[in-house]
């Protein structure tokens, strides 16, 4: 991030809920109660996207989606996320 004169500044606020830091562990929300959750979507599935801290830093969100930078796409179905206690970890 820069101010207004190019200089670099430190972000001063936490990620969105959507984002994950990188060397971090984290949670995404989930509907339902903790005894039965439950996805927020008719089609049953998460897809999960793994951006490295380069480009999220480097590019606009825009030019990320668009050229599909990201290093491993990962998507999950209900009954996956059933039989890992819905956890999922990823290890680079």
């Amino acid at each position: 991030m820069e101010d207004a004169s190019g200089n670099p500044i430190e972000p001063g606020f936490a990620s969105p809920d959507y984002r994950i830091n990188a060397y971090t562990f984290g949670f995404l929300r989930i509907w339902g109660p903790p005894k039965n959750p439950r996805l927020p979507c008719d089609e049953n599935v998460v897809t999960l996207f793994f951006i490295t801290e380069k480009t999220m830093r480097s590019y606009e969100w825009e030019k990320i989606y668009k050229n599909q930078m990201f290093v491993k796409k990962i998507t999950l179905t209900k009954e996956e996320l059933e039989n890992s206690d819905w956890k999922y970890t990823y290890s680079p």
